[in-house]
C-alpha cells in the first residue's frame, strides 16, 4: 500500500511512510533554506535604514514582519524535533498570515505539497507551480545534504535520459500543460 500520483504520463509512487519522509525532508530542507536566506539579505541590507527603500527589511516593514512569523513556525517546528508530523506542519501554519509569509517568501510551496490527503485528492495547477517554484529554491540545499531526497525529486545528470518518476517531472508536468495531478 502506498501513495500514487499520476498527471498524464507521468507519475510518482512511494510507501505512506516513504511519501510522509520525504514531506518531512522537505520541510525541514525548506526551512533551512530559509533560514540561510534571512541571514545573507541581513547581511546585505543592515545599513538601508530608509523605509522607502525597496531593500528596507527593518522593524515596520513588511519583510520584517513575515520573517518574524516564518521564524514563529521554525522554532515550533524546532521544539517538536523528531516528534514533527505533517498533520502538526500543517496546524501550525494554519494562520492565514502564516500562509501570506510563505507566500512573500515563495516558498509556498511546502503548505501546498503537505496540505493534501495521502490517499485521494488533487494537486491543483497552481499547487503545482508553487511546489515546483519551492524545489528550484531549495534544490543546492537537498544536492547538499540529502542525496537520497535529491534523486527522489529531480533527475540527477546520470539519470537524464530518463522521464518520470521523480517529483519534480510531475509538478513541472501539472504546471505547464495546465492539468492537475491526481491522488490515488
Amino acid at each position: 500500500m502506498g501513495v500514487d500520483f499520476h498527471c498524464g504520463d507521468i507519475w510518482f509512487s512511494r510507501s505512506y511512510h516513504g511519501w510522509n519522509e520525504i514531506r518531512l525532508r522537505i520541510i525541514k530542507l525548506t526551512f533551512d533554506y530559509i533560514q540561510d536566506r534571512f541571514q545573507r539579505e541581513e547581511e546585505l541590507y543592515k545599513n538601508i535604514t530608509d523605509e522607502g527603500d525597496e531593500h528596507f527589511i527593518g522593524k515596520g516593514s513588511t519583510y520584517y514582519l513575515c520573517k518574524s512569523e516564518i521564524m514563529e513556525i521554525i522554532k515550533e517546528i524546532n521544539l517538536r524535533g523528531a516528534a514533527l508530523s505533517i498533520n502538526t506542519f500543517i496546524n501550525l501554519c494554519s494562520s492565514l498570515s502564516y500562509v501570506d509569509s510563505l507566500i512573500y517568501f515563495d516558498i509556498s510551496g511546502i503548505y501546498a505539497l503537505c496540505n493534501k490527503n495521502d490517499c485521494e485528492g488533487f494537486y491543483s495547477v497552481g499547487n503545482s507551480f508553487d511546489i515546483c517554484q519551492l524545489f528550484g529554491l531549495i534544490e543546492t540545499f537537498i544536492e547538499k545534504v540529502d542525496s537520497d531526497l535529491y534523486s527522489a525529486i529531480y533527475i540527477q545528470k546520470e539519470d537524464s535520459n530518463l522521464f518520470g518518476n521523480r517529483l519534480y517531472d510531475l509538478f513541472k508536468e501539472s504546471a505547464t500543460r495546465n492539468k492537475i495531478i491526481t491522488i490515488s
